[in-house]
């Protein structure tokens, strides 16, 4: 059995790993409910996108960002946190990736300090890492190497935000761009009001759909942003739960050893006394 002295020393190590995971679980709680409100809130603008594009005459006019391309090699953008401490996301995130780069002539461009690793582990060619205040710039050089036939098809790997107990990741298309997917079969097939484009059709469709495209992949973060808040909450309330569950047994253990010694002690006292 442990001595008192090493029970203390547990308990003390137990709450001060409560403390740490106590603290960093209110810090993602804020964040948590801050990056869920950010994604909310920019869902509108990507709603009206859609209606613009349900306007557009897209079955008359051509665009490259539309159709695939001759090219053999395909892009993978991963999106993941740039710190751990965050449960079973980036694992999750990790077995998703390497299954789909897997007999892939694929590239990788990420978002995320974990999503190098993420890269290297999945053994796929790493060709630019980008910080998220540089989502922009993300979006433009992909649209022009898109367009210039460097890549297949774009996707994106991503952690998926569900709820604050569940985040999934995915892996999802982002060109060519599918508009049946994005306006819906019925709506591409039913009847288009008439509408005077300048300076073009083909020159608005091309604008909408990069807008389109930019405000997807900053969904997307935002997104991933309110996974791993979500996905860190819950690991941290967990590890604390657990670490204060740890402290409770162990003072029962030490309490239970503390008595144990002082009867033995109290034994020995009597014993010495009947002798004596």
């Amino acid at each position: 059995m442990a001595s008192l002295r090493e029970i203390k020393k547990r308990i003390r190590s137990a709450q001060n790993i409560g403390k740490v995971t106590k603290a960093l679980q209110m810090i993602s709680a804020v964040r948590m409910r801050k990056a869920q409100t950010d994604a909310l809130l920019s869902r509108s603008y990507a709603t009206e996108l859609v209606e613009t594009l349900r306007k557009l005459p897209a079955s008359d006019v051509s665009n490259p960002l539309l159709l695939p391309n001759d090219s053999q090699k395909q892009l993978i953008i991963i999106v993941a946190p740039d710190r751990g401490l965050a449960g079973s996301l980036i694992t999750n995130l990790y077995r998703a990736t390497s299954r789909w780069c897997k007999g892939k002539n694929a590239e990788a461009i990420t978002v995320g300090r974990k999503a190098v690793g993420i890269a290297v582990r999945s053994k796929v060619k790493l060709v630019a890492d980008y910080p998220i205040s540089q989502l922009e710039s993300l979006a433009n050089n992909v649209v022009d190497q898109y367009k210039a036939g460097e890549y297949q098809s774009v996707w994106i790997a991503y952690s998926k935000f569900i709820n604050t107990m569940t985040q999934q990741a995915e892996i999802v298309q982002f060109l060519p761009v599918n508009l049946a997917n994005v306006i819906g079969e019925q709506a591409e097939k039913g009847p288009k009001a008439l509408y005077l484009f300048e300076p073009s059709p083909a020159a608005v469709l091309d604008y909408v759909i990069t807008e389109y495209l930019k405000s997807t992949l900053s969904q997307i973060i935002k997104d991933a942003t309110a996974a791993e808040h979500s996905a860190r909450f819950v690991a941290m309330k967990n590890a604390h739960d657990n670490a204060t569950s740890i402290v409770k047994d162990l003072n029962l253990q030490y309490n239970k050893s503390r008595q144990e010694k002082i009867t033995n002690e109290i034994s020995d006292i009597a014993s010495a006394a009947l002798l004596a």
